[in-house]
């Protein structure tokens, strides 16, 4: 049994030795740097900033007045 995260396993499938790693969720936002297969760990960051508040955002765009504006 092996135990990775979400991020280096993304990194395996893509055949990449190193990448940034951007995880939306609708709960939280995270990112992270891997190199040769490993975290580094000072790259971390974690945001509340979320997929549900983007939908928000753009759901309040589109019922505004100039929403035409915005999308023809």
């Amino acid at each position: 049994m092996f135990l990775h995260q979400e991020s280096v396993m993304a990194t395996f499938a893509m055949a990449l030795p190193s990448a940034v790693v951007v995880d939306i969720g609708s709960t939280k936002t995270s990112v992270c740097c891997i190199e040769e297969g490993i975290i580094v760990s000072k790259s971390i960051i974690r945001k509340h900033f979320v997929g549900d508040d983007m939908t928000a955002l753009l759901q309040r765009l589109v019922q505004s007045e100039s929403a035409l504006h915005y999308f023809p």
